[in-house]
């Protein structure tokens, strides 16, 4: 029977019109991808980010923490999270590994959250993990629920944010010893814009400092009437740079009001402003005190949310404490601390930690409650969810004060 199939000649098959569209050429002020982050404020914001953007901040990641083809980078953060980029991009750039944990089989039902950290822990020793950057929320129970020591080899591990309290990063580098530390900070809009090698464990409570500028970012503190700060002196962080986003998708008013023209350069500049605190050391390393925002007032006082924290991170039985602030028609706000005691506890319950605060607190900064729960809520990127606190402190398992 004669066949069926017809024969094509290799010069008819070169002379097809391409399967695909062609290319479109991607310039460097291209739109790369837009982020969405609610940041302090619960509303989410869509940050958009440019080509230039992500290179300059690969490229300066890639050299500073010399990822390279034997590397194996375990991934923590999701993909809308902007830690992720680190993990995605750089990995792939250097020909690394990229290790992926399966958020299916870590959100199994039936296991408890001890198990899960557990078993990531275990994969990061199994795999054979080198890098892993995330929250220090995340170290934190890393640490203290999955047992994370020196049994996996990282050789560095980066964190960023929020601010690590001295305390427990002494733990993490006490389980730790092998293994370099980073303190890197930038906001999403901004990518990380600096760097601190922790090359000895911190002593005493005062904040961690973030750093120096990395390549291609200049870093002004302002204070009020866009004055430059003299150095010691605390103000609003002004970045500009190589990898400062265009603005915010949809809202150019806010976009607007973030990025503002240099009063400090004799040439046409912008600087966005980050709404984070900080001083700069006579030195040039910059001191971060946490969201113009998580100032609050109380009694009369401002106080900074993150000083209270730091102060019930000291308390050897606490794993970790967050502080949260509820609107008070006559206080203004009142404070609220949430702590996490570890494993076998005796001297956590709420009256011992109020006791032990009243010893190294003024009485403005004592928290009106304080809360013990047995684990604390995240949000999708590693953090810890304070807006779920502030509206579920009233829980009925809760113990209070």
């Amino acid at each position: 029977a004669p066949s069926a199939a017809r024969i094509v000649a290799w010069s008819e098959v070169l002379a097809l019109p391409p399967a695909a569209p062609p290319r479109r050429p991607i310039l460097s002020d291209d739109l790369a991808y837009i982020l969405y982050t609610s940041g302090s404020t619960g509303v989410p914001k869509g940050v958009m980010l440019t080509h230039r953007n992500a290179r300059t901040f690969v490229d300066w990641m890639a050299a500073e923490f010399e990822i390279g083809r034997d590397d194996r980078v375990a991934s923590r953060a999701p993909l809308n999270f902007d830690l992720s980029v680190f993990d995605v991009f750089n990995t792939l750039a250097a020909g690394a590994t990229l290790l992926i944990k399966d958020r299916r089989k870590v959100r199994e039902a039936g296991k408890s959250s001890a198990q899960r950290h557990r078993e990531y822990v275990a994969m990061l020793r199994d795999e054979r993990a080198t890098v892993l950057y995330t929250t220090p929320s995340t170290f934190v129970t890393l640490l203290e629920k999955g047992g994370l020591d020196a049994a996996v080899p990282l050789r560095v591990i980066m964190y960023a944010g929020e601010p690590f309290p001295p305390a427990l990063l002494r733990k993490l580098m006490a389980a730790l010893p092998r293994t370099r530390v980073a303190n890197i900070y930038g906001p999403t809009e901004t990518n990380i814009v600096t760097c601190h090698w922790v090359r000895d464990p911190p002593q005493g409570d005062a904040p961690i400092p973030i750093g120096r500028e990395v390549d291609d970012t200049e870093i002004e503190v302002v204070g009020e009437g866009g004055r430059r700060c003299a150095p010691g002196e605390p103000g609003e962080l002004w970045v500009r740079g190589g990898t400062v986003c265009v603005g915010y998708f949809g809202k150019d008013e806010l976009t607007r009001e973030r990025r503002v023209e240099s009063p400090f350069h004799p040439y046409p500049a912008h600087f966005w402003r980050t709404g984070d605190y900080g001083r700069r050391l006579p030195d040039g390393t910059l001191i971060y005190h946490g969201r113009l925002d998580n100032m609050v007032k109380t009694r009369g006082h401002r106080v900074e949310l993150g000083d209270v924290e730091t102060a019930l991170s000291e308390h050897a039985e606490l794993a970790q404490a967050v502080v949260v602030p509820i609107p008070h028609p006559r206080y203004g706000s009142t404070l609220h601390a949430f702590v996490l005691p570890r494993e076998g506890a005796t001297q956590a319950r709420p009256e011992d930690v109020m006791r032990f605060l009243e010893g190294r607190l003024p009485h403005y900064m004592l928290p009106w409650e304080i809360i013990v729960v047995s684990e604390f809520p995240y949000t999708s990127t590693g953090k810890v969810d304070r807006q779920l606190l502030i509206r579920t402190r009233s829980a009925s398992d809760e113990q209070r004060i």
